[in-house]
């Protein structure tokens, strides 16, 4: 079946695309309990045992990785001629609902059996989920400005909502005293379930539907022959993966740098809310120079101020809460911005590639991405772990003046390095297929 490229539909308000974005904000404050409040959650009130929580954690992160393309893929593999992105959507949402509700209130009795399972089920819908999300974001709108628009707007919204899973729990325990950590795994687990269905519900009545591809059945080796063509998307997927390094070693070694390092005790809690909300404020302006200068160019631009940025951690004294924070501050400005300009340029080339190959597999593109940045963050925990027993370097134990000085060159080195290898590539990202220039899509089929 030959493609035949949409009418352009008219440029959705901003009412309608908060709309569209809102599911985004519950589905991101999945992100953070699952790394940082469940698994000592499972270990202190439901007893499983340090090394049980880690393996399984460990095994369903694997699954995850291994199990997006193939999610990607059933999003796009289908014979459905209707709205194929709010219909995985839809679908997505009471497994999610479902999941969620038995991992973070599992019950006292609850064992191993029923935390794996369950741990499967949440990583698969929520996948399914965002991988739908997405691609209905990058099938909104043709316009090559309006797709920054729409991927900004999600990508706003979802920091908002893991800025929020910062934030409640912190409120209701300053108004309650006693106030446990299964209580506020608890308080997250009903907040996401009880946003969830709403604002599906607001998406799917009020969001913009997406244009009218062909959705069309193909064969798992034809799509992923046809991808392998693509150098746009080569190239985007060799920068999510050494990104994900560059980045993974920065989030996952945080930890010790705020408590071992720069000795702040509790206010290493504070500084991942300013980064975020640092990345809220400023993602704006920096989206308004990515419209005058190309995304390429203003990513690139982004991304060798974060190789600038990245080293000054070096130079933070210790007890030094307020020059910390000014860090982070400076450290997480450009975050926002560099995810949403990375999901727009992805959606420019899905767009390119749906012109070009008759259907839509946005889908599986956005699934490699986020598999290829997984992959890139698990292999910086490997190596970052490595090199800080390299030097020497005990965690929450004393360490000597030298060991502080290694662990703040590997904590730097390694990114900024990473930060320059991204800049260049993305300062040479390929321009349009060749095969689009003088391109005329026929209207109003498909």
């Amino acid at each position: 079946m030959a493609l035949t490229d949409a009418q352009p539909a008219a440029r959705p308000s901003l009412p309608r695309l908060i709309a569209f974005a809102m599911p985004a904000a519950p589905v991101a404050a999945l992100e953070l309990p699952l790394s940082v409040y469940l698994p000592p959650f499972y270990v202190k009130s439901l007893h499983l045992g340090l090394a049980f929580v880690g393996s399984v954690f460990f095994a369903a992160r694997l699954w995850d990785i291994v199990t997006i393309p193939l999610l990607g893929l059933i999003a796009d593999h289908a014979t459905y001629r209707g709205d194929m992105r709010r219909l995985w959507v839809a679908l997505a949402t009471p497994p999610l609902m479902l999941a969620s509700y038995m991992t973070f209130l599992p019950g006292p009795t609850a064992g191993p059996a029923h935390i794996i399972f369950w741990l499967l089920v949440l990583y698969s819908g929520y996948e399914l989920f965002t991988l739908s999300h997405l691609a209905w974001g990058a099938e909104i709108a043709a316009s090559y400005h309006e797709r920054t628009r729409i991927q900004a707007t999600r990508q706003f919204v979802a920091t908002f909502g893991t800025v929020l899973t910062f934030l409640i729990p912190v409120a209701v325990s300053s108004f309650r005293s006693g106030f446990s950590d299964s209580a506020r795994v608890a308080l997250i687990g009903w907040l996401i379930v009880a946003a969830l269905p709403v604002t599906v519900f607001l998406a799917l009545r009020q969001g913009p539907a997406p244009t009218r591809h062909a959705h069309v059945a193909h064969r798992i080796r034809q799509a992923l022959q046809g991808l392998r063509a693509n150098r746009r998307l080569r190239t985007l997927l060799t920068i999510g993966a050494v990104e994900g390094v560059g980045f993974g070693i920065i989030t996952s070694m945080f930890v010790f740098l705020a408590e071992d390092v720069w000795k702040l005790g509790k206010l290493s809690a504070v500084l991942p809310l300013s980064y975020l909300v640092s990345g809220i404020v400023f993602m704006a302006p920096l989206l308004s120079a990515g419209t005058k200068l190309g995304k390429h160019l203003a990513v690139s631009l982004a991304t060798l101020f974060v190789a600038i940025t990245v080293p000054l951690a070096a130079f933070v004294p210790p007890h030094a809460p307020w020059i910390a924070l000014a860090y982070m501050v400076l450290l997480g400005s450009t975050r926002g911005a560099i995810d949403a300009l990375y999901y727009s340029m992805l959606s420019d080339v899905a767009h390119d590639d749906g012109v070009l190959a008759g259907r839509s597999r946005s889908g599986t593109m956005f699934s490699l991405f986020s598999m290829v940045g997984k992959l890139g963050r698990a292999a910086a925990i490997g190596l970052g772990y490595w090199l800080l027993a390299w030097v020497g370097f005990h965690p929450g134990g004393e360490n000597a003046s030298s060991t502080l000085l290694g662990f703040r060159l590997v904590y730097v080195l390694p990114p900024m390095a990473v930060e320059f290898i991204v800049a260049f590539l993305i300062w040479n990202f390929p321009a349009a297929d060749n095969a689009l220039m003088g391109f005329a899509p026929a209207q109003g089929r498909g």
